[in-house]
């Protein structure tokens, strides 16, 4: 899930692995000497010091002391720490200095944005003149907004980047004696003022066009550059990831979207004043403009709501002249210490407020007292117009264009561009970036990120880029009980050997069963591919045959059907079926609108471990027990979504965002006497999926499925009826029935519904002595309800189909129905749920309840 923890968890494994050989020359000019503010005479802990012209660096301790020599002749010393103004000192070349070193404060002043209201105060919101002034900044919130033109555009410039948090704290481990270059990369973090290593730097400069009717928005990327640590890891999802735990921050909205997660806005039109405690602060000038400082805490600290300032405008527009808003301390909210965000937006001539600048900073960490990840985004906007660009700005197919060149742009672009130049040490990552990758352990730690990451091992190197990738390494080794123990290899060809054509496929041996299964794929893409054939958008063709094992009634739609954390099952899963299939398909996606699918093939499918395909004998009365049937179908697929955002490995998509409906309608049509087929029908099914989010309630995940199976000429074999997914495993699997026996049911015709209901800890958070736990409440309830026509019904008294195996039954009058009630953010990483089936309590074989697992990591 959160390829982006795993990153942050590698590099502080990197830091503590690594390291090099010392320098060695001339005889060495050695310096010893602390460092002091010098107005009040206090020692200054992790200043930055460097020889200049040379790699060689440190901090000051905590007690604003330092050591650090070199050996080749250099004799300026260099001093940096943010609030104050850099020095550089002169010492004698090839001797022992020792040094008191006093650097003066500067002009600029940190604001302080944490509020703590009085812990036994007595708050009201009747006769309150801050409630009574948000009421009034509320009602007048869309007055004079960018929102409401007709059309707008601005040029943005965006720069983010990722560092590893109070580095200087390393400096003293052994480990790191002979890794001493790093330290001339730190800087010190604007948000915390503590040393921070910078390993990844974006920047971004686009233009944004938006137009209110019909609504649209268009975003073209003229420039963008990358540089750091994880660009030497495969990038499949770590843009849309960031992107959205990223997303722009909307104040007047009733919700802030920030960190995969919904925050309640202090300006929010239903949940303001119910959700917040307001204070009337003080009155300052911001810029020349005049303004109420406001407070606000949410009522409770643990929910999902900010701590912050609003600086109102005393013009009478009640109009928000800047913003800065911190989560409380004690938020449920994992893996993040601090967030800050502040904007501010500046007055047009037409009276129309506009943003101009936006800085966001958060640390996240792991595990605490370990080393965390400090990330810092700043958007700068400009070149407001309200000019209509032409329909055809909008016309383009996505939201979000890249042009051509946007990644070639060179130094003089962005010199030329940015509107504030980069600090030192970040216009150096690729020189730090040279020297990291000129030692073995470094790209050790790399290759071993890149198979965590992508699952795959990549057979190439910097030098000459992987044209064919072992993999996935997940399904290596798995079992079941037809196989036992199931080995298997596979791999797939990439963009570095053929930017079109690629090839994958594996080979897989079951111990028990004693028999080879396999998988080949050739795919023809047609549009230019960075690295696999699978990366959105799609527009392929492609064709595949395949000799394997298929369990009817258990489809699990997220993971591969082998992984080896699905071994692990309930009761036995042995009723399954040979499955021999060639097939071809067709599919293109349209980003932000219709997609579809076409595709034809021919299977057989024969009987595997304890199942039987028993046909009536009627001239004998007995029973026949064939070995399998063969069947053939066309088909059509459309799935509709708009704006659909995702993480993508090679094989699957894991939407990042749910709330945004997605719409599937699919059609096959299996054909007798086509491609060998023996059957005729036709089989239809429609799905609906959303998320609805309740800040500060949490959110609903909703799952509606129909299906019917018609115009059959012939009863058809009952692994092609339609069979509820069944889950038999210990694991927590989407769209699945967890107390549900796979090949339970039959029918063809159902509806089906999931429905999942993720409290975000609304009411563990109100529970003394259980609230510290930040546990996240999760109620589920699904069920499926089917019926099985008389065209498809078995029975002794006809011979063209086969006899349900025991165990398996038609539905009554009633739906089959689950319940699960559990907790999510169990240790930050698990989710636990119990589930009770709630009715057919009285078939053989069946589970009443049980607990499920699954790992789940999420802010």
């Amino acid at each position: 899930m959160d390829r982006k923890k795993s990153i942050t968890f590698i590099f502080t494994v990197f830091l503590c692995w690594v390291c090099t050989v010392p320098a060695f020359g001339q005889a060495a000019t050695t310096v010893k000497g602390v460092v002091k503010d010098s107005i009040s005479g206090e020692v200054l802990p992790y200043v930055a010091v460097q020889f200049d012209g040379t790699t060689t660096a440190a901090m000051t301790n905590n007690d604003g002391s330092f050591t650090m020599s070199n050996r080749q002749g250099k004799t300026k010393l260099s001093f940096a720490y943010l609030g104050y103004n850099p020095k550089t000192i002169t010492v004698n070349a090839g001797q022992q200095n020792e040094v008191e070193v006093l650097i003066s404060p500067s002009a600029i002043m940190i604001d302080e944005v944490v509020i703590t209201p009085p812990r036994r105060e007595r708050y009201s919101r009747k006769d309150n003149p801050a409630v009574e002034l948000i009421k009034k900044v509320i009602e007048r919130r869309d007055d004079h907004r960018i929102s409401q033109k007709d059309y707008y555009s601005y040029e943005q410039y965006e720069k983010m980047g990722f560092s590893i948090n109070d580095f200087a704290s390393l400096q003293d481990k052994k480990i790191l004696n002979k890794f001493k270059f790093l330290f001339a990369y730190v800087d010190t973090s604007e948000f915390t003022q503590k040393p921070v290593l910078t390993v990844s730097l974006r920047e971004r400069i686009s233009s944004v066009h938006a137009r209110k009717s019909p609504e649209s928005n268009k975003t073209y990327v003229i420039g963008q550059r990358h540089q750091g640590v994880d660009q030497t890891v495969e990038q499949e999802g770590m843009g849309p990831m960031i992107n959205e735990t990223f997303r722009d921050v909307d104040i007047f909205q009733n919700d802030i979207y920030m960190l995969l997660n919904k925050f309640v806005s202090p300006l929010s039109k239903t949940m303001a004043t119910s959700f917040y405690k307001y204070y009337i602060m003080d009155t300052v000038m911001v810029g020349n403009d005049k303004c109420i400082d406001l407070a606000c805490v949410p009522f409770n600290n643990q929910d999902m709501g900010f701590t912050g300032r609003l600086y109102i405008t005393l013009d009478g527009t009640y109009s928000v002249r800047k913003v800065k808003l911190n989560v409380p301390r004690n938020i449920n909210l994992n893996y993040v210490d601090q967030l800050q965000i502040e904007q501010e937006f500046e007055r047009l001539p037409d009276s129309t407020w506009v943003m101009y600048n936006e800085k966001t900073h958060v640390n996240f960490f792991l595990f605490k007292n370990m080393q965390g990840l400090y990330a810092s985004r700043e958007k700068v906007y400009s070149n407001y117009s309200f000019d209509n660009p032409g329909d055809s700005v909008f016309n383009a197919g996505k939201n979000w264009i890249v042009h051509s060149d946007a990644l070639e742009k060179p130094d003089s672009f962005w010199v030329a561009k940015r509107p504030f130049p980069l600090q030192t040490r970040e216009d150096r990552i690729g020189e730090m970036m040279a020297e990291l990758k000129s030692i073995p352990v470094f790209n050790v730690i790399v290759k071993t990120v890149e198979i965590l990451v992508s699952g795959y091992v990549k057979t190439g190197t910097e030098e000459d880029p992987s044209k064919f990738d072992l993999g996935p390494m997940n399904t290596t080794f798995s079992g079941n009980d037809v196989e036992g123990l199931r080995m298997r290899f596979g791999g797939t060809t990439t963009a570095n050997l053929w930017k079109h054509f690629y090839i994958n496929g594996y080979g897989a041996y079951g111990t028990r069963d004693e028999k080879w299964k396999y998988r080949a794929e050739a795919t023809w893409a047609f549009n230019d591919r960075e690295y696999h054939e699978n990366e959105f958008p799609m527009h392929n063709l492609s064709a595949y045959y395949m000799y394997d094992l298929r369990s009817p009634g258990q489809d699990l739609s997220y993971t591969n059907r082998d992984n080896m954390f699905l071994s692990f099952k309930k009761g036995v899963l042995d009723k399954m079926l040979y499955v021999r299939k060639l097939e071809m398909k067709y599919e293109k996606e349209n980003p932000g609108s219709l997609s579809y699918a076409v595709w034809t093939n021919m299977v057989n499918e024969s009987r595997a471990g304890s199942l039987r395909l028993f046909r009536p004998d009627l001239a004998t009365g007995g029973l026949i027990n064939e070995d399998g049937y063969n069947y053939s179908e066309v088909g059509l697929r459309l799935r509709y979504t708009k704006n659909e955002s995702y993480y993508q490995n090679r094989k699957n998509r894991f939407p990042i965002t749910k709330e945004i409906p997605t719409f599937t309608l699919s059609h096959s049509m299996g054909i007798k006497g086509y491609l060998q087929g023996d059957y005729t029908y036709q089989h239809t099914e429609f799905m609906a999926q959303k998320r609805f989010y309740m800040a500060p309630f949490g959110y609903i995940d909703g799952n509606l499925k129909a299906g019917k199976l018609w115009g059959t000429n012939e009863a058809l074999p009952y692994p092609l009826l339609i069979m509820p997914n069944a889950n038999q495993t210990i694991t927590i699997q989407p769209e699945t029935f967890q107390m549900m026996n796979a090949l339970e049911f039959v029918s063809d015709q159902y509806a089906a519904w999931d429905v999942t209901y993720s409290m975000n800890g609304w009411l563990m958070n109100r529970i003394p002595l259980v609230r510290f736990l930040k546990l996240r409440e999760v109620i589920s309830f699904r069920g499926f309800y089917g019926s099985l026509s008389d065209d498809n019904l078995p029975s002794r008294d006809r011979n063209d189909t086969y006899l349900l195996p025991e165990g398996t039954a038609t539905m009554g009058k009633t739906p089959y129905m689950e319940m699960a009630f559990g907790f999510e953010n169990i240790f930050k990483i698990m989710r636990l749920d119990y589930v009770w089936r709630l009715n057919y309590l009285d078939r053989p074989g069946i589970r009443r309840g049980g607990v499920r697992v699954a790992l789940q990591f999420a802010f």
